[in-house]
C-alpha cells in the first residue's frame, strides 16, 4: 500500500464504493516513526490500512462514529488536541490526532457509544514542531468495528 501525505478527506455525500482504493493519508511524522522506530508495531497496522483501503463506506455507521471520535477528542483534550483526519469505512476507522503536549493517547473507553462499537487495535506516535516551534505529538490509531452480539 502506498502511504500518502496528510490531506483533507471528503466522505460526506459520496457513493460508498467510491472510497475503495483510496488510502488514508498519513502525516510525515507517522511515516518517519514507522521507518525509524516502530517497525514491528507498524506492520500489523499497515496490514489493517490495506484492508481499510479496500473497504466501501457504511455511510450511517461511519459518519456516526467519526462524529463520536471528534467529540471525544474535543471533550478529553479540552483544546489541547486537534483531529487532523478521521475516516471510517465498513469495519475499520483510522484517525490521526495532533496533541499540544506529550504522552497523550485517546481512550475510547471514556465514551459509552465508542466502547460498545469500536476496539482500538494499534497506535503509532510521531513528533513534529509547529510553525511556532512548539513540540507536537501526533498519534495515529486504527479501530475495528465491534460486531453486535
Amino acid at each position: 500500500m502506498t502511504r500518502v501525505p496528510s490531506a483533507a478527506i471528503a466522505t460526506e455525500g459520496i457513493d460508498p464504493a467510491e472510497v475503495i482504493g483510496r488510502p488514508f493519508p498519513l502525516s510525515a511524522s507517522i511515516q518517519r516513526s514507522c521507518a525509524e522506530i516502530y517497525h514491528d508495531t507498524c506492520t500489523p497496522i499497515f496490514e489493517r490500512l490495506d484492508r481499510f483501503q479496500n473497504e466501501p463506506r457504511d455511510p450511517e455507521w461511519a459518519s456516526r462514529i467519526e462524529d463520536r471520535l471528534r467529540q471525544l477528542v474535543g471533550t478529553v483534550a479540552a483544546g489541547q488536541a486537534t483531529v487532523r483526519q478521521v475516516e471510517c469505512r465498513t469495519t475499520l476507522c483510522a484517525m490521526e490526532v495532533e496533541w499540544r503536549y506529550k504522552n497523550m493517547m485517546l481512550d475510547t473507553w471514556q465514551d459509552e457509544v465508542l466502547r460498545r462499537e469500536v476496539l482500538e487495535t494499534g497506535a503509532i506516535v510521531g513528533f513534529e514542531n509547529s510553525n511556532s516551534e512548539e513540540k507536537l505529538q501526533v498519534t495515529f490509531e486504527v479501530y475495528f468495528r465491534r460486531l453486535s452480539p
